[in-house]
């Protein structure tokens, strides 16, 4: 038996998805299309006509133009992502003679399209793709800032490039903004908007791409950035849109705060009360102190004394002052906030040295112009103690006094009757003092001021005196006496006899003896100090009363030590008879009687007599 089968319908239709045509930007497609189909996918209309699949691999993001021409009846168009298959497929359009539809397509997504015929008739048209113009990368287009410098941005309708990750998407256009710092500090970023949607703020330090970006913010109409920005690092700032409007707007960083050379606004070397005028408004905030900018001064200060710096009545706003050993740090000597109101004063005792003075706000809004004022009350300058002799002899002449300080000049007194014979004007003078006790005193002057010192120094009166001699009974006696009684001058005193011998030779003895013719005759004399030369003396005999002879004999020119005795008689044999010894020397000068004088001569002049001449 034979079993035969008859097909009683059309032969069965291809699978459209096993004749795929590739379409890319710009390319048209065409399609012919005659007969019954394979699907019928869900739209407004059936469709069981023949079908054609393209295919599309989106390279951009955004809107896609999808244009399609047909003669014949009306055909109608599907897309869907993903794999080919009867379902999934969205309908777009239905076409009659030509039509456009505009889709938003994701890069790197392959989408197909479906041209199905609504009736079994011949159709006949194209298919073509418009890809929406690229976005220029917005690393190509970096706008660099310039501080305290408005800087626009206009976004364009349409997608952006990028759209980095943030709390919200951003998927409009963007524009980079660059910044190179030239200090590290607080900068301000103020960003303006406009556009009737969000934009966002982003920012990093690295080189410009797509990646890396750090959201900060996001700007209906406007924002204020506050940041710390290190010197040297280029920052990318990042304006970028939450929707595809059109949007403008400004950014504007403000220019940084320039460290004054050293770290301090001025220096000052106090003399006389003085002010310093200035303004916080465009200072830094270099210290650490208070949040708020600030200004620094340096003040010398040469003498010490009581110092006051104070912005009372200088200022109209709320300072705040520091006074410390060293620019924002070492030792806080004194601080104020409100001594006056909301200005501010501090008062110290300070040591010469070199002072800083920290103006600025109690809070990061107080800031302005100001006045602040510095004075002083200073100390009398150390001037130590005169030193000298405490108390000196009447006329007393070369007394020292000095003063162990340094002053730019100096002024001495002394007392009444007293002289300075040198060092005037000087730290030592020499004093001749006349009888009058007083004070020696200086005044050293010097730019801190005058103080003065004084030493009291007493004036002995010369002492004076009566003398009371005893003589003694005989030459070569013993019991003499001088008594010293003091009549000026204070006890105690002390004493030294010096004997001051106006003539060195004088007469001791004369002899008119017992022997025949009495003899021996003779003059004895005795040394009291060495003689150099004996012939400046001579001696000569007044016979009778009548008068001078005047020298008669000389000595010869020898030397003669004292406490010898020198004998000159008439002859030698009675003297040496009777006295055993020769005489030093013979002279008829010596032929006296009892009743004649003798006179001693020195240099011609008579210095010692025996007896009266004129008797």
């Amino acid at each position: 038996m034979t079993l035969r089968a008859t097909r009683v319908t059309g032969a069965p239709a291809v699978n459209p998805c096993n004749s795929i045509t590739a379409l890319t930007c710009g390319s048209t497609g065409s399609f012919s299309l005659s007969g019954s189909g394979a699907w019928n996918p869900p739209g407004p209309w059936g469709t069981p006509g023949a079908e054609q699949v393209f295919s599309f691999t989106a390279t951009l993001s955004g809107a896609h133009s999808i244009s399609v021409t047909n003669s014949g009846y009306y055909v109608d168009l599907f897309i869907k992502s993903g794999s080919c298959s009867s379902s999934g497929w969205t309908f777009l359009d239905d076409i009659y003679l030509s039509g456009t539809s505009i889709v938003n397509l994701t890069a790197g997504v392959t989408y197909h399209l479906l041209i199905d015929d609504e009736n079994t008739a011949a159709s006949a048209g194209t298919v073509t793709i418009i890809c929406p113009t690229p976005v220029p990368d917005p690393c190509l287009s970096v706008i660099a800032l310039t501080c305290d410098v408005n800087s626009s941005y206009s976004l364009g309708a349409g997608n952006g490039a990028w759209n980095p990750p943030g709390p919200w998407g951003t998927p409009g256009h963007e524009q980079v903004f660059s910044y190179t710092v030239p200090f590290t500090g607080q900068y301000i970023i103020e960003i303006t908007h406009s556009g009737g949607y969000y934009v966002d703020v982003f920012f990093k330090s690295t080189a410009c791409s797509d990646a890396g970006w750090i959201f900060i913010d996001d700007i209906l109409s406007s924002t204020t950035l506050i940041g710390n920005l290190t010197a040297g690092v280029t920052y990318l700032f990042l304006i970028d849109d939450e929707n595809t409007s059109p949007s403008t707007g400004t950014i504007n960083i403000s220019c940084p705060c320039y460290p004054p050379p050293g770290g301090i606004d001025g220096s000052f070397s106090y003399s006389a009360p003085f002010t310093i005028s200035g303004t916080t408004v465009g200072a830094c905030d270099d210290c650490s102190l208070r949040p708020s900018e600030d200004r620094i001064y340096e003040v010398n200060i040469s003498c010490a004394g009581s110092y006051t710096f104070t912005t009372c009545g200088g200022a109209s706003w709320d300072t705040y002052l520091y006074l410390r050993t060293a620019i924002c740090g070492g030792t806080s000597i004194a601080l104020n906030d409100d001594a006056c109101g909301l200005q501010s004063s501090v008062t110290a005792a300070l040591s010469p040295g070199t002072y800083y003075i920290h103006l600025e706000g109690f809070s990061s809004s107080s800031q302005g112009a100001f006045t602040l004022s510095v004075s002083g009350v200073l100390d009398l300058p150390s001037i130590g103690s005169v030193s000298g002799p405490t108390s000196v002899c009447e006329n007393e002449s070369g007394a020292v006094f000095s003063l162990p300080t340094s002053f730019d000049s100096y002024s001495w007194s002394v007392p009444s009757g007293a002289s300075i014979t040198s060092g005037a004007g000087t730290n030592s003078v020499t004093v001749d003092f006349g009888s009058s006790s007083g004070s020696v005193s200086v005044t050293g002057t010097n730019s801190c001021g005058s103080n003065t010192s004084s030493a009291s120094v007493t004036v002995n009166p010369t002492p004076d005196f009566t003398a009371t001699p005893v003589e003694v009974t005989c030459f070569g006696g013993s019991d003499g006496s001088i008594t010293i009684s003091p009549t000026v001058g204070d006890a105690p005193f002390s004493y030294s006899l010096s004997i001051a011998i106006e003539n060195p030779l004088i007469i001791s003895g004369v002899v008119d003896g017992p022997l025949s013719g009495g003899t021996p005759k003779a003059v004895e004399l005795y040394v009291i100090e060495n003689i150099a030369d004996l012939s400046i003396y001579g001696i000569g005999s007044a016979n009778n009363g009548g008068g001078t002879d005047g020298q008669e004999f000389t000595f010869p020119a020898i030397s003669v030590a004292a406490g010898s005795y020198i004998t000159v008689s008439y002859e030698t044999t009675q003297f040496n008879n009777f006295f055993g010894s020769t005489p030093s020397y013979t002279s008829s000068s010596a032929s006296i009687n009892g009743d004649d004088a003798i006179e001693l001569f020195k240099s011609g002049n008579v210095i010692d007599v025996f007896g009266n001449i004129n008797v």
